[in-house]
């Protein structure tokens, strides 16, 4: 930057002459001479002081020959390996290998995983008279009941994947006799059948799953 200065600063003072009178600024041109060479003399000094105090520290081949070998000393009674560095260094690395391993977990860290809260399914039956035989299917399997009073409900829990599922047959003959089935399981809508007639029989069922 320095002879930069210089060489715009002689070049604008050229112009300047040259044109009798009609630029002015030959001051202005002659302190940036001025400015670039002193800081022309500011380098080249600075660089001799920089080369001659390198030059005085390697006087003795011993300074230079520590200082460049000053990565590969070692500390009194450390063990160097030539692959694998210091014993200290080679025991450090088994230590982060240990800790970072696949696999290694640490305190806290299991994710823990709830189970889904169970549902409270309600299974029911109402008609005429006393039911012949009801069946019930529910997570611990079928379950047959016979004659069996109405109205009759039951409760169960479940929860994940499931099927439910109700059947009952009237005990009575008669034309008129009539017979409903319902499940009400929370968040859905209430699934209920109704059959009439002599002993007529009614099913009703809820899947949820896959």
């Amino acid at each position: 930057m320095a002879i930069v200065g210089i060489a715009l600063g002689i070049s604008a003072r050229r112009q300047i002459r040259k044109s009798e009178g009609w630029l002015v600024g030959e001051g202005i041109a002659r302190a940036g001479i001025i400015v670039g060479a002193a800081l022309l003399a500011l380098g080249i000094v600075g660089t001799a002081i920089v080369l001659a105090t390198h030059h005085s520290s390697c006087d003795h081949p011993a300074n230079c020959s520590n200082s460049a070998q000053g990565a590969q000393t070692t500390t009194p009674g450390e063990r160097r390996n030539p692959q694998n560095g210091t014993a200290s260094s080679r025991s450090a690395s088994r230590s982060r290998s240990a800790t970072d391993s696949p696999g290694s977990t640490t305190p806290g860290s299991a994710s823990n995983t709830t189970a889904p809260n169970p549902s409270v399914i309600s299974m029911s039956v109402s008609g005429t008279g006393p039911a012949s035989s009801i069946a019930v299917l529910d997570g611990s399997g079928e379950t047959e009941h016979t004659n069996v009073q109405l109205p009759y409900s039951i409760n169960v829990r479940l929860a994940g994947n499931y099927r439910v599922a109700i059947d009952a047959q009237s005990e009575s003959g008669a034309a008129s006799t009539s017979i409903t089935c319902a499940i009400d399981v929370p968040g859905r809508a209430l699934v209920t059948h109704t059959a009439t007639g002599p002993y007529p029989v009614v099913t009703c069922n809820v899947n949820r799953g896959a």
